[in-house]
């Protein structure tokens, strides 16, 4: 994977204007794989985050990845592109 074009540019964010599930993503990474490397660093920072609040760091983030590999599995909901072709 390269890492020096634009590593910044790619974008995620969450919002709840219409479906409590709405998500944006823009993307200008070369390799689809820096996602997963993304995903690993928010489900880490989230479970920290946990942490804070009293539950164990490592029961947090095997929470976290249960789910992950359950949707991964089993999808609860398709993905819509919302964009139109913008």
């Amino acid at each position: 994977m390269r890492r020096g074009r634009n590593v910044g540019a790619s974008r995620i964010g969450a919002g709840r204007p219409d479906s409590p599930e709405r998500l944006t993503l823009k993307t200008r990474w070369d390799d689809p794989g820096a996602w997963g490397l993304l995903l690993v660093d928010i489900a880490r920072r989230a479970a920290q985050a946990y942490a804070r609040d009293g539950v164990q760091r490592a029961r947090a983030l095997a929470r976290i990845k249960e789910l992950f590999d359950a949707e991964w599995a089993r999808p609860t909901t398709e993905a819509k592109d919302l964009t139109d072709g913008v």
